[in-house]
C-alpha cells in the first residue's frame, strides 16, 4: 500500500506547472487565491504598512454599553468611607503635631526660667501629610457624592420633555 511518488525537492505537487516548482512566484503562495501578481500586491500589504500598522494600531470602536452609568448608589458609600477616613487623619495630624511640639524650661536662680520650644520635624511633616492627604480625600468624596447623585445628561433631557 505505498504509493510511488517522485519527489525532487522543490515541493511541488506532480500536476503543477512550472512556475510552482519553488521559483518564487506569488501565484502560488498567494492568498488572493492565484490571482496574478500584480492584482496579489493589491491586497498584501507592504512591511512598511505593516510596521505603521503594529505601531499605531485601529481605535477600538466604543460600545455604547461600555462604560458604567454616572448613577451609581454605592459612590456614596465610598464617599462616606472618604469623610469618615479625612476626619481620622485629621485627628491624627493634630496628635502628630502636638507630638512634634515641646517645651523645655531651664530654671535660673533669682530670674524667671528660660522657656524653649523644640521641634521636631518627623512628627510636623507627618502632621502636614495626614492633612494633605485628608483633604485630597475630601476632594474626592464630593466627585463620588455628585456621581452618587447625578443622573445621566440623557435622562435629564428626556425628563423635561
Amino acid at each position: 500500500m505505498t504509493e510511488a511518488r517522485s519527489d525532487t525537492g522543490s515541493g511541488a505537487a506532480p500536476d503543477a506547472g512550472p512556475d510552482a516548482a519553488g521559483t518564487g512566484s506569488a501565484e502560488a503562495a498567494s492568498p488572493t487565491g492565484g490571482r496574478p501578481a500584480e492584482l496579489a500586491e493589491e491586497f498584501e500589504p507592504t512591511a512598511e504598512e505593516r510596521s505603521y500598522a503594529a505601531a499605531f494600531p485601529p481605535d477600538p470602536q466604543p460600545s455604547p454599553q461600555s462604560g458604567p452609568e454616572l448613577h451609581q448608589p454605592r459612590r456614596a458609600l465610598i464617599a462616606a468611607a472618604e469623610v469618615v477616613a479625612a476626619v481620622a487623619l485629621v485627628l491624627v495630624a493634630v496628635w502628630a503635631w502636638n507630638r512634634g511640639i515641646s517645651k523645655l524650661a531651664y530654671p535660673i536662680d533669682g530670674h524667671e526660667p528660660l522657656i524653649s520650644t523644640r521641634y521636631q520635624g518627623n512628627w510636623l511633616g507627618t502632621a502636614v501629610a495626614a492633612v494633605t492627604v485628608a483633604a485630597i480625600l475630601l476632594l474626592d468624596a464630593v466627585r463620588q457624592g455628585l456621581l452618587a447623585a447625578r443622573t445621566r445628561p440623557g435622562k435629564a433631557a428626556d425628563a423635561d420633555v
